[in-house]
């Protein structure tokens, strides 16, 4: 075969790829501000983008989803019922970030997690007078000090839409890039 042909077609192979990948990092793109949660006491980004409630969706500076609330089961939910929904143990006076009890292992589509769901139901969270607040950094801690009477919950009907996107070990969705 000539080689000239073969290094013809290699030149002509890479410049398809320069375009190709030329094209994809010319494609539009959005920032999205990434908020921290804990989970079993590792940190872990997520990006929030829909609310099914007015005024959470405003405090957070994200899309208001009213229908978002229809994913929340009725009362009479037999014990151990799976659903959409996940906890977010959000603490009311801002003591500290969230705690999420799932998040995807790993980051991306190969995640095998199949508790994770990116849609939360809101737990608040919060500490009882005269216990001194420390870091809660999973749904166990925070269990266990309700269990303790440190802490009160309140199941609340608000739903919030929150991506994991990374994790503390540097994994992230694909796609993603972190920006300091």
């Amino acid at each position: 075969m000539n080689t000239s042909f073969l290094s013809w077609g290699r030149r002509l192979a890479g410049a398809c790829l320069v375009l190709m990948l030329g094209a994809c990092a010319s494609a539009p793109q959005v920032s999205l501000p990434l908020r921290f949660a804990w989970f079993e006491g590792r940190q872990i980004g997520y990006v929030s983008t829909d609310a099914s409630d007015a005024e959470a969706a405003r405090a957070m500076g994200i899309n208001h989803a009213p229908r978002l609330a229809a994913t929340v089961p009725a009362d009479n939910t037999p014990p151990g019922f799976r659903h959409a929904l996940e906890r977010v143990y959000h603490f009311t006076d801002g003591a500290q970030i969230n705690v999420f009890p799932s998040v995807p292992s790993p980051v991306g589509p190969g995640s095998t997690d199949r508790a994770y769901s990116p849609l939360w139901r809101v737990v608040e969270v919060a500490w009882l007078p005269g216990f001194t607040r420390r870091a809660l950094t999973s749904e166990e801690a925070v269990l266990d000090a309700v269990e303790r009477g440190e802490l009160s919950l309140r199941m609340t009907r608000v739903v919030v839409n929150c991506a994991v996107v990374s994790d503390d070990n540097g994994g992230l969705l694909p796609g993603a890039r972190l920006i300091r």
